[in-house]
């Protein structure tokens, strides 16, 4: 009698079983690797980026402001497009410092009428402290630090985020410092990034 008319129906030879399971059983380890990848970028955007301490003391004629900005960055492309919305500010000198390579928000700030430039992570780390975009620095019109924080008291780009860029500046403009405020963003500096992702599996490449 052939040992096919003992095997149980459906239950099959164990090459087709497993390649019955393998299916199932490589989408489930895929959905939960990217699953906890996901949730992990998420959490990094909710940790404060380290305090920044910029040094410039140049006196002018009338308040500066620097938007520091980080190339593949949403929370700096969020602020790049409420520039862009306004433009720059009269009274001020507003300059966009921007972190690698990101033409088309230069391009954007440049066409709103904004002066960009482009700073590399280490420089901005070394000579500003600053780890992280996007970084708000506000200054008296005779050099002094007035501001030096985020923009927002949320990440910027989450919906029902308001932008506390318009108060900070109206204060400072009328000769007084503003609190600064936790910046939630993007990680620039490559000791920063090593700390948030020592695996290398987001930062692969340096800004």
């Amino acid at each position: 009698m052939s040992p096919c008319l003992h095997r149980r129906a459906g239950t099959g030879t164990p090459a087709s079983r497993l390649r019955r399971w393998a299916g199932p059983v490589v989408f489930g380890v895929w959905f939960a690797a990217t699953s906890l990848f996901g949730a992990w970028t998420v959490a990094q955007h909710l940790i404060p980026l380290p305090v920044g301490r910029p040094d410039d003391t140049t006196a002018g004629d009338r308040p500066r402001a620097w938007h520091v900005l980080g190339s593949d960055c949403g929370c700096s492309a969020s602020v790049a497009d409420e520039l862009a919305r306004r433009g720059p500010q009269r009274g001020w000198r507003e300059e966009v410092w921007l972190v690698g390579d990101e033409p088309a928000i230069a391009a954007q700030l440049q066409q709103a009428g904004f002066a960009v430039e482009r700073i590399a992570a280490e420089k901005l780390a070394a000579d500003h402290q600053i780890q992280g975009a996007p970084w708000l620095v506000l200054f008296h019109a005779d050099g002094r630090t007035a501001y030096s924080g985020g923009y927002s008291r949320q990440r910027p780009g989450v919906a029902g985020t308001r932008s506390e860029l318009p108060g900070l500046m109206a204060a400072v403009a009328a000769g007084r410092s503003a609190e600064a405020l936790p910046a939630y963003g993007c990680a620039t500096s490559e000791s920063l990034r090593r700390q948030l992702d020592p695996l290398n599996l987001r930062f692969s490449n340096p800004p």
